[in-house]
């Protein structure tokens, strides 16, 4: 089932592919922010990731493109967005109360790994659409 195997193939990717720009945007934001500044960053972050998920759930699967692998790319697409907001909602939380980031960035670096592993399947898909068929001989 390709939603397992691109389960899977997240859980394994090595930091060098998951950590993408955004991540380490992120990362960079609370090392050297002050309060104020990542609270701002967090919110304007948050923002971002609910206009990417309102703009995605516009945009459905057509008929003729439903496969196995688009709808588990569909799920995992919009698993990974959902929960970069939560762990970004997490975070906004724990700033503002002085409590522990771990459990946000844990959320987060699943969510980033799924995303990059939807990524993959996406080009998967657009390899095999792109390479001619061969007719039987």
């Amino acid at each position: 089932m390709p939603e397992q195997e691109f389960r899977e193939l997240a859980r394994q990717l090595p930091d060098q592919q998951w950590k993408t720009s955004q991540y380490l945007e992120l990362i960079r934001h609370l090392d050297e922010s002050d309060e104020e500044e990542l609270l701002d960053y967090l919110e304007q972050r948050r923002l971002q990731l609910l206009q990417s998920l309102d703009s995605y759930r516009k945009n459905p699967i057509m008929p003729q493109e439903v496969t196995a692998e688009t709808v588990a790319g569909h799920r995992l697409l919009e698993e990974g967005i959902e929960g970069w907001l939560d762990g970004v909602e997490l975070l906004l939380e724990a700033v503002s109360h002085d409590g522990d980031c771990e459990p946000a960035l844990d959320r987060i670096e699943d969510s980033n790994r799924l995303l990059i592993a939807v990524q993959r399947l996406h080009q998967r898909v657009a390899a095999q659409t792109a390479s001619p068929r061969r007719a039987n001989s």
